[in-house]
């Protein structure tokens, strides 16, 4: 991360919690959640790992009793990618979700930058296979927010605008959730961070795979010209 980055990063995380001071949530406690989650996924750290400390870190912060990273797959459906749960609830890392009520409503919220707030699926208006699936799910509240990349590239040529790579949310189980405007920020500042760290690894992955290629290239090449 570029310092300028950093420094508006921390002004951002300044004002937030200058705005929000008093919240019933541990502002010291979130503070430092935000502070070491920025420093840990901006190391050199593998996609899967990144990943695994954001659920971890997340629902440990918000005691939630389920966290999860959804990755939308190429046919607009997705996966969920990454999970922690408390062992009341079931497992659902790896589950394929298709949901045409989902990806009609939220897909452009999302895609947009909106976050979807449901403290209590009996009370909230939803389409009734969303609501299906979330009862599926066992989820009784959720908090989403949008991971977005900004260096997507089609054919070779980058896109300025940020694609919608997945999203990160929370999950309460046990009951309906009140979200504070603290938890939402923080969660959006998190899968900001999240975003930018994800799109430095597909640059990198598509250097390595570019110059993995131009290698085989040249091998080939020389082979062509002992022959």
């Amino acid at each position: 991360m570029t310092k300028a980055r950093y420094i508006d990063y921390y002004y951002n995380i300044t004002m937030l919690f200058n705005r929000l001071s008093g919240s019933e949530i541990d502002l010291k406690q979130i503070l430092d959640q935000i502070r070491m989650l920025a420093d840990q996924i901006h190391q050199s750290l593998g996609v899967s790992e990144i990943l695994k400390i954001i659920v971890s870190e997340v629902r440990k912060t918000l005691e939630s009793d389920r966290a999860i990273i959804y990755r939308f797959l190429s046919d607009a459906d997705g996966v969920i990618a990454e999970e922690s749960v408390s062992h009341e609830w079931k497992l659902i890392l790896g589950q394929l979700i298709y949901d045409p009520c989902f990806n009609a409503t939220w897909v452009e919220r999302y895609r947009d930058g909106s976050v979807g707030v449901i403290e209590d699926i009996h009370t909230t208006n939803l389409d009734p296979c969303y609501k299906k699936l979330l009862t599926d799910l066992q989820v009784r509240a959720n908090l989403v927010v949008p991971i977005l990349v900004n260096n997507q590239e089609i054919d070779g040529v980058s896109n300025i605008y940020p694609h919608l790579w997945g999203l990160l949310i929370a999950h309460q189980c046990s009951g309906s959730r009140q979200w504070s405007s603290l938890e939402i920020e923080y969660f959006q500042l998190i899968a900001a961070e999240l975003g930018i760290a994800l799109g430095e690894a597909e640059r990198h992955q598509r250097k390595a795979t570019s110059c993995q290629n131009l290698t085989l290239q040249l091998n080939q090449n020389l082979k062509n010209l002992t022959v």
